[in-house]
């Protein structure tokens, strides 16, 4: 570990638990947070043998993480931010898992259901107002055979996905890798890596993509140099 890292790992340690933050963990449950800048944060399991882990040198604040029902899982790898929205995993056996160094700005995860899953990748970007659930709060069902119609449906991002402004992704989706969802999508169906995706619903407009954070030092100094 770098020293730079060292001293950021006391300062998080030290902030870990700072005014504002509230916990209702029932018995039979696990949170594992350690040397997390957190900041008006709220906590809330019930059920048995969940599991809420956030790893070191990640930042919360205006957060819901709230779990209902048995088995289930929350996970927030290390160096991840998440500025302002909510976690919910509702059911059994699923899980919310957000991968090392994701940011997000505003966001909406739901896991409804029995083995219901939402992973994103490492390196994510959310932009405002994202909703990505993977089930219905009230189920539908066939009037004939009372068979259940609206079972849910894992989604899955993977590393480097960028998700602009306002973007909506439904159940059974599959973002791949190096993708750009364009502001105001609906997302149903799933993107290949390196793509572009705009509209509602979203359609591919561009193969072979690639974003980066930061722009490129050559085109910085061409246009300071415009």
């Amino acid at each position: 570990m770098t020293f730079k890292k060292k001293i950021y790992y006391l300062y998080c340690f030290f902030l870990a638990f700072i005014k504002g933050n509230k916990r209702n963990i029932h018995a039979g449950n696990r949170l594992m947070v350690s040397g997390v800048v957190m900041h008006n944060v709220n906590i809330d399991i019930e059920g048995t043998d969940n599991e809420v882990i956030v790893e070191p040198f990640t930042r919360l604040s205006d957060l819901l993480i709230k779990v209902r029902g048995d088995d289930n899982r929350v996970y927030i790898g290390a160096e991840a931010v998440i500025v302002s929205g909510e976690i919910k995993v509702m059911g059994s056996r699923s899980s919310i898992s957000i991968g090392q160094g994701t940011t997000v700005r505003d966001a909406s995860f739901s896991a409804l259901g029995e083995k219901a899953n939402i992973t994103l990748g490492k390196d994510c970007m959310l932009g405002l107002n994202i909703k990505i659930w993977n089930g219905d709060v009230h189920p539908i069902y066939e009037l004939d055979t009372g068979k259940e119609l609206n079972l849910p449906g894992d989604i899955t991002l993977g590393d480097h996905v960028w998700l602009g402004s306002d973007v909506v992704i439904l159940k059974g989706v599959t973002v791949g890798s190096g993708s750009v969802v364009g502001v105001r999508s609906l997302l149903t169906g799933s993107v290949p890596d390196n793509s572009l995706s705009v509209g509602s619903p979203a359609k591919v407009i561009k193969n072979r993509i690639e974003w980066q954070r930061k722009r490129k030092q050559q085109e910085i100094r061409g246009t300071e140099n415009a």
